[in-house]
């Protein structure tokens, strides 16, 4: 018989849709943001649920860059061997994945809009911004200052 997930609370599993519990990203948070910092506020007023979702939607995300060495097996991307020793999720990864999820909603930024939408520069009374592709194939959407910051040591 083949049950339907249809209006069942998906469960948060590490290992199967994130690599950190909410207790763990919690911790990430108080030990790695400034505690006035926007992120920081912003995550304090949301739902435990609401975490869970954003930092889902961000691993999947993250989860698309392509790391240095090989899958160790499983469902996500880490753990992965890197020169022959089993890796497991760098404590770099999980902040990149708490950044990329509290991003959209701490910044209204609208030339990560613009960006998002494909436009590539622009020009306004005489001054023009054009935007470089240099990072876009290697982020697979994480924003460029994200992967630059944490993720970029770990690719290819």
């Amino acid at each position: 018989m083949i049950k339907s997930n249809v209006g069942v609370n998906m469960a948060f599993v590490v290992d199967s849709d994130t690599y950190m519990t909410l207790v763990e990203a919690n911790e990430i948070v108080e030990e790695e943001l400034l505690s006035d910092s926007s992120e920081a506020v912003v995550w304090g007023k949301l739902s435990s649920k609401d975490k869970e979702i954003l930092i889902k939607k961000a691993t999947k995300l993250v989860d698309k860059v392509i790391f240095l060495g090989t899958r160790a097996g499983g469902l996500m991307e880490w753990p992965r061997y890197i020169n022959n020793k089993l890796t497991q999720c760098p404590t770099d990864v999980k902040i990149a994945i708490i950044l990329q999820a509290l991003r959209p909603l701490v910044e209204n930024n609208e030339e990560n809009k613009m960006q998002e939408l494909g436009i590539k520069s622009y020009s306004v009374e005489g001054s023009s911004v054009s935007f470089s592709d240099k990072y876009k194939v290697k982020t697979r959407g994480v924003y460029t200052d994200i992967f630059q910051a944490y993720l970029e040591k770990i690719t290819f």
